[in-house]
């Protein structure tokens, strides 16, 4: 999957983005960014299983079913997003201090899960879109919105906000891509549901 590439060398972009700020603001984004995994396979989860839900209703042209697997999807990321933010925000700093102690380690990483967590929820959309396109035979919208996360929008944004706020512009940079880019997913995903399905019934 072209996730599978892309996540590594966002990952590689944010840590050399951070390496300016010291080793503790790195190692606190890999921190931060571990526990921040826990949480996100709750989206995954969902995601992966929005795209067997919608390739089997589309092949049995059960297109209201499509759209309440991908509404409840939706609906449920947001929801687990709210959740995990709600978590990182009361047990944040403790979560980390459990696996590092130094001062900048921890207050880097408690930074990191006060801001990502809110936005797993449209992280999850975007994902939950990626698989449907992909059951709908559609491979070039997931590639394409997968670079231009990465190079449109990210990369640009975390060096523009990093003059400003510093590692956390980087931190909030991540963040709006992943609002922006969720929305976006999401509503290409509906449009093209939309054209696929009037064209069978056309």
């Amino acid at each position: 999957m072209t996730s599978n590439i892309i996540e590594p060398v966002a990952s590689a972009v944010v840590t050399r983005l951070l390496a300016p700020f010291g080793a503790a603001v790195v190692a606190g984004f890999g921190v931060g960014s571990r526990i921040e995994s826990i949480v996100f396979m709750v989206v995954i989860g969902i995601a992966t299983n929005a795209a067997p839900l919608v390739g089997q209703n589309w092949g049995a042209r059960r297109f209201d079913r499509v759209d309440e697997a991908l509404r409840l999807c939706y609906r449920y990321c947001l929801v687990w997003g709210v959740i995990a933010a709600v978590i990182m925000w009361t047990g944040g700093e403790l979560f980390v201090t459990l696996i590092r102690d130094e001062a900048e380690v921890v207050a880097t990483a408690t930074a990191y899960l006060y801001i990502i967590p809110i936005t797993i929820g449209f992280a999850g959309m975007f994902n939950t879109a990626n698989g449907a396109f992909n059951a709908l035979s559609k491979p070039f919208p997931p590639l394409l919105l997968s670079l231009l996360r990465l190079m449109v929008f990210y990369i640009p944004l975390a060096l523009l906000a990093r003059q400003w706020l510093g590692h956390v512009g980087i931190f909030a940079a991540a963040a709006f891509t992943n609002v922006v880019l969720g929305l976006w997913a999401r509503e290409w995903n509906r449009r093209t549901v939309v054209r696929q399905r009037q064209r069978l019934l056309g």
